[in-house]
């Protein structure tokens, strides 16, 4: 017997998927319960049946956008690697916007974003010979510049953004300088600890 026609299941895929373009369109501040049970037709309490509260749907939305930053395999070069990643990175972030840009109020949604994008920046970056304690520096420095440049980027009207041009400019220049303060590293000799007299 065929399955009768009705209203369609509320599942935590459409869940996610309405909460998200809600966010693109409106901003996460508009993301309630209250109006996402309204875009999905249903009662808020049952939208509670599929996540506990706001913070969970954050690390449900951070996971199904953060699974599509993948930049080009098979890049050997670490310099290459960087460029790709923030090029990846800014695709991104000017397709979600009000999410990316806007998690920084969001602590532990920061902390899961980080931990599915950073990894293959931070080694990347560890792989020009940069000392451990720079390399957090440089990766912030190249997140840091991919948000600033899409913040601006994704407040101008459409026809007055640039071609990428300005974009792979700057990403250039940092690139350069994190070679140059690895060479730097790599030829500044280590001091070597004085040696204690014998007891």
């Amino acid at each position: 017997m065929p399955r009768a026609k009705g209203r369609e299941p509320l599942t935590l895929v459409r869940i996610v998927d309405a909460a998200l373009a809600l966010v693109d369109e409106r901003g996460l501040d508009a993301l309630t319960m209250r109006r996402l049970g309204g875009v999905l037709g249903v009662d808020p309490m049952a939208v509670y049946y599929h996540v506990a509260d706001k913070r969970t749907l954050l690390g449900h939305l951070v996971d199904a956008v953060f699974a599509d930053l993948d930049p080009p395999a098979g890049i050997e070069d670490w310099r290459e690697q960087v460029r790709a990643w923030a090029r990846a990175y800014r695709d991104l972030a000017l397709a979600h916007p009000n999410l990316v840009l806007q998690l920084f109020s969001y602590r532990e949604a920061v902390a899961a974003a980080a931990a599915r994008a950073d990894p293959p920046l931070r080694a990347a970056v560890g792989a020009s010979g940069l000392p451990p304690a720079d390399v957090e520096a440089a990766g912030d420095l190249v997140v840091d510049y991919v948000h600033g440049y899409v913040l601006g980027e994704a407040s101008a009207p459409p026809a007055a953004r640039g071609d990428g041009t300005g974009f792979e400019a700057v990403l250039d220049l940092i690139v350069t300088g994190i070679e140059a303060r690895a060479l730097t590293s790599s030829t500044t000799p280590r001091r070597r600890r004085a040696k204690q007299p014998a007891r």
